[in-house]
C-alpha cells in the first residue's frame, strides 16, 4: 500500500483539468519526492506558437514552456501551508491580448478566510493579486493599474471565485501500473525500479537497474515509459568489460538516441537507473520501462548548428581558431559546408558518412564579420557555387564583400570607397588586383542589393526637372583641389531656373554677363549659365552640400571665378568646359564675398579679412 494524493471539493466533485494534462505534467516537471500535482493545464500561445504548461502542486505553482517531453521552467512560486486551491478557478488565458497567455489561479486563505485571485504575467514577469476579504470588501495589489486590461479582468473574475474549493487528503490505496506500450515500432527491453525503502546495503534490495547490451542498440532510439510511482530522474551509465560504470546522463526521463549515450568504444552495456545511482537507490518508489525504436535514417542537409559541429570535427581547426559562420548547401547531389573562421576559410564535402576538407584558404586578415550578407552562389558562372561573406574594415568602416571562388581556388575582395569630402558623395568601388571582370560585376550588384551603394538610374536628358540629378550622374563629385576636371554639360532649350524644381528658397545670389552668356549663382543651389544667343540653359557645377554655394562671380580671360562659401574658389574655363577647385590655406573656412583683379594679384574679401593672392595661384 502507498499513500496517494486525492482531490475533494467542498461544493462540487468535478475538476476542470483532465487526467491527461496531469499525466503530461508529471512526465515533464521536476517534482520533489512526495510532491503531487493537483491541477494542470496547457495552451499554445498565438504569438510564439509555444505550448505553455502550468501545474498547481502540493507545494508549488509551476509555469513554463513544453518542448516535446522537456519542460523549460519560466516561473515558480511556493504554495503557503494555509492555502487551498479553488478547483475550477485556474488556467491560462490571454488577458491583455498580447498573444501570450497569463496564468491565473484562485486560493482560499484558511487563516483569514480571504478569497484570493492571483495572476502571473510572463511578459512583464509580474504577479498581480486581488482578494475578497471576509467582510466582503475587494482589494487589489498596489502594482495593478486601475483601468488596465488586467485590472478590468480581475475585477470581474474575483467576484466569481470560490464556487468549489479543492482540498488535499491522503488515503491508503494500491497504485496500478500503466499498460505497456504495444505497437509495431517499439520493442520492450527491460525495466528499472525502486521500492522506496532506500536500501542500498544489498544489491537489488532497494531497487534494480535495466542493463542493455550495445548489440541491441545499433541505430536505435531509447523510449522510456513510467510504469508506476514517482520518477524524479533517471541516470544512465556506460558499463565496461571490467565491470566499471561511467555516467553519461542524469536528468528528466526523455527519449534519447542510443548513439548520443555511447561515448566509448569499450562499452559493453548501457545500465539505466531510476531514482538513484550505481545500485544506490533513493527512498522514492517508482518504476520505468525501457523500449527501443529502430531509427529509419533519412539523409538531410545539416542545419546551421549541425554544420558547425561537423566543421569543428572535420576541418582540423587550430588552437585558438573559432568559427564565424557556416553555410550548408547541396551541389550536384553532394552536401557541402562553407566555413569561415577567424583564421581561414574552408569548404567541406561529404565523404561517405563523413566529411573531408575540399578547400582551405590562405590566412585571412583580422576582420569584423557581419551577421548578414553571407552565403553561397555561383558568382563566376563556372557551375560551381562559391562562398561569399561580408566584413567591415574597423578603421574605415568600409563594407567589404569577400568571395572565395571554389572552382578557381582564389579569394577576391571588393569594397565601396569611403565618401570623399567635396561637392558630391561619389560612389566608386575598389577590388583586389586579381579580381576578374565577371566577379567585379557580381560584387557591384551585391553592393547595390545589400544597400551599401545606390544603383544609378536612367535620367532624362531633356527634362529640366531632373537636370541636377543628370549633372551628378555625368560628372560625379568635384573633389577638393581637383584640377581641370572635364565636365559633361547638358544643354536645355529656354531660359530655365533649375532651382525652381527644388524645395525651399533658392534665390539668385550673383549674376555675371559675359557676351551673350549670363552666369548665375543660386542660394544653396547650382552655378549655371544662360546663352541668350542660342536660348539655351545649362548647369556648370552643383553641390549636394547646400551650405557650399557661390557668392561672388568674376570673369578674367578664359575663366569665370566663383567665390564659394567656406570651400575656396571654383575656376571654370568656358572654352574648354573644365573646372578646377582652388583651396589655398588662406581661404580655408572663409566665406568669399568679393574677388577683384589688381595688377598681377587678386584681392579676395571674406567675412573677416581681405586676402591678396598672386595671379599664379588662381590661374596656374
Amino acid at each position: 500500500m502507498l499513500k496517494k494524493m486525492v482531490i475533494t471539493t467542498l461544493f462540487s466533485s468535478t475538476l476542470l483539468f483532465g487526467a491527461n494534462e496531469i499525466q503530461n505534467a508529471q512526465k515533464i516537471l521536476p517534482l520533489n519526492s512526495g510532491e503531487q500535482i493537483i491541477q494542470a493545464g496547457s495552451q499554445v500561445d498565438s504569438k510564439d506558437k509555444q505550448k505553455k504548461v502550468f501545474a498547481l502542486t502540493s507545494s508549488r505553482i509551476f509555469y513554463g514552456a513544453q518542448k516535446r517531453n522537456q519542460f523549460e521552467k519560466k516561473w515558480e512560486y511556493d504554495k503557503k501551508n494555509n492555502w487551498s486551491y479553488f478547483a475550477n478557478d485556474s488556467g491560462l488565458t490571454d488577458i491583455d491580448y498580447d498573444g501570450i497567455a497569463e496564468l491565473y489561479f484562485g486560493i482560499l486563505d484558511t487563516k483569514t478566510d480571504d478569497k484570493i485571485l492571483m495572476v502571473y504575467n510572463p511578459v512583464a514577469n509580474s504577479i498581480y493579486q486581488a482578494a475578497i476579504r471576509k467582510n466582503g470588501s475587494t482589494v487589489f495589489g498596489s502594482n495593478i493599474k486601475k483601468g488596465s486590461a488586467i485590472y478590468n479582468w480581475m475585477e470581474q473574475k474575483v467576484k466569481t471565485i470560490g464556487t468549489t474549493t479543492a482540498t488535499i487528503v491522503e488515503e491508503e490505496t494500491e497504485e496500478s501500473e500503466e499498460a505497456m506500450i504495444n505497437n509495431s515500432e517499439t520493442v520492450f527491453l527491460c525495466d528499472a525500479w525502486t521500492n522506496g525503502k532506500g536500501d542500498n546495503s544489498t544489491k537489488r534490495k532497494g531497487g534494480n537497474f535495466c542493463g542493455i547490451s550495445v548489440d541491441q542498440l545499433k541505430d536505435a532510439e531509447l523510449v522510456f515509459q513510467k510504469a508506476s510511482g514517482t520518477v524524479n530522474y533517471i541516470a544512465i551509465f556506460e558499463r565496461f568489460a571490467n565491470g566499471k560504470w561511467s555516467k553519461v546522463y542524469q536528468g528528466p526521463m526523455k527519449n534519447m538516441l542510443a548513439s548520443t549515450l555511447l561515448k566509448n568504444k569499450a562499452t559493453t552495456h548501457l545500465n539505466i537507473v531510476v531514482n538513484g545511482q550505481e545500485e544506490l537507490y533513493d527512498s522514492v518508489k517508482g518504476k520505468i520501462r525501457v523500449y527501443k525504436k529502430e531509427i529509419v535514417k533519412v539523409r538531410t542537409l545539416p542545419i546551421e548548428s549541425e554544420a558547425k559541429e561537423i566543421a569543428e570535427k572535420y576541418a582540423g581547426l587550430k588552437k585558438g581558431e573559432s568559427i564565424f559562420k557556416v553555410f550548408p548547401y547541396e551541389e550536384s547531389g553532394v552536401y557541402k559546408i562553407g566555413v569561415v573562421t577567424n583564421l581561414f576559410a574552408y569548404s567541406l564535402e561529404e565523404f561517405g558518412t563523413l566529411y573531408k576538407v575540399a578547400f582551405k584558404s590562405q590566412p585571412l586578415k583580422n576582420v569584423l564579420m557581419m551577421d548578414q550578407y553571407n552565403g553561397v552562389e555561383d558568382s563566376d558562372t563556372d557551375q560551381i557555387k562559391d562562398l561569399f561573406y561580408t566584413t567591415i574594415d574597423q578603421k574605415t568602416q568600409s563594407k567589404i564583400v569577400n568571395l572565395i571562388s571554389l572552382g578557381k581556388k582564389s579569394i577576391y575582395s571588393g569594397f565601396v570607397n569611403p565618401t570623399v569630402a567635396g561637392f558630391d558623395s561619389d560612389v566608386t568601388f575598389t577590388f583586389t588586383p586579381n579580381t576578374p571582370q565577371i566577379v567585379k560585376t557580381w560584387m557591384e550588384n551585391k553592393f547595390y542589393q545589400f544597400g551599401f551603394a545606390v544603383k544609378p538610374v536612367e535620367i532624362s536628358t531633356t527634362d529640366p526637372a531632373v537636370a541636377i540629378d543628370l549633372w551628378f550622374k555625368n560628372n560625379r563629385n568635384i573633389k577638393l583641389q581637383e584640377s581641370e576636371k572635364q565636365l559633361v554639360i547638358q544643354k536645355y532649350n529656354g531660359n530655365i531656373d533649375f532651382m525652381s524644381y527644388k524645395k525651399g528658397h533658392h534665390g539668385l545670389v550673383k549674376t555675371l554677363k559675359v557676351g551673350s552668356v549670363e552666369y548665375r549663382s543660386y542660394y544653396r543651389g547650382v552655378f549655371v549659365a544662360y546663352d541668350s544667343r542660342t536660348n539655351e540653359s545649362y548647369i556648370i557645377a552643383a553641390s549636394k552640400n547646400l551650405v557650399n554655394f557661390g557668392t561672388e562671380l568674376l570673369a578674367s580671360g578664359d575663366y569665370i571665378f566663383v567665390g564659394m562659401q567656406n570651400i575656396g574658389i571654383l575656376r571654370f574655363n568656358y572654352k574648354q568646359n573644365t573646372i578646377t577647385h582652388i583651396m589655398p590655406k588662406e581661404l580655408q573656412s572663409e566665406d568669399i564675398w568679393d574677388i577683384r583683379k589688381q595688377g598681377n594679384n587678386y584681392l579676395i574679401k571674406t567675412d573677416t579679412k581681405t586676402i591678396t593672392l598672386p595671379m599664379s595661384t588662381l590661374e596656374k
